[in-house]
């Protein structure tokens, strides 16, 4: 397999996003490292995938409620305030590590997302490839805009949520660029 890289861009692999149910995959342009950067991208992961205050955080729960004392408010009170501390700290590690992730896509391809005007009329909005894309009144502005959108839509859409960080992990780790497969212009 050939793969073109020119100084405007980056080598990347098109890789759809089978998914159970979805009929057309959308596809997903992400972005092939050589070993160098592909090393420095897996010190990147490590630090985002990993989140000690979380684990600390939750170890100090299961203590606390093994050896608390279960029969005062201030137990409950003290819980609570753990538990919400663990939320935060949970949600802080979602965000981080999914923002990770969308960094590691260029384009989307073939996507179709229904779309509502201000009358509440759905239709679909079909978009061949967010490279192109034109601009969309309330929606975006650019196609730079068009991709960090529906990442952001797809990284909540139940359907995809829990797929697309193996897909874009599989592609980025499990393959590495070689210098006779870049063609240079």
């Amino acid at each position: 397999m050939k793969i073109i890289v020119s100084k405007t861009s980056k080598a990347f692999k098109e890789v759809p996003a089978v998914i159970a149910g979805v009929k057309n995959p959308i596809i997903l342009g992400i972005k092939l490292y050589g070993k160098k950067d592909k090393d420095a991208l897996q010190e990147e992961y490590k630090k985002v995938s990993v989140s000690v205050p979380l684990e600390k955080a939750q170890a100090e729960l299961e203590v606390f409620l093994k050896e608390g004392d279960k029969t005062t408010d201030e137990f409950y009170s003290l819980r609570e305030s753990m538990l919400e501390n663990i939320t935060k700290l949970s949600e802080e590690y979602v965000a981080g590590i999914t923002e990770f992730y969308k960094k590691q896509v260029l384009f989307l391809k073939n996507v179709a997302i229904t779309v509502a005007d201000d009358k509440g009329v759905e239709s679909i909005l079909a978009i061949a490839d967010t490279r192109v894309v034109e601009p969309v009144e309330s929606l975006w502005v650019d196609s730079n805009e068009c991709l960090a959108v529906l990442l952001d839509y797809y990284f909540e859409e139940e359907a995809y949520k829990d797929s697309l960080p193996g897909i874009i992990s599989s592609t980025v780790f499990n393959y590495t660029l070689k210098k006779e497969e870049k063609l240079k212009n």
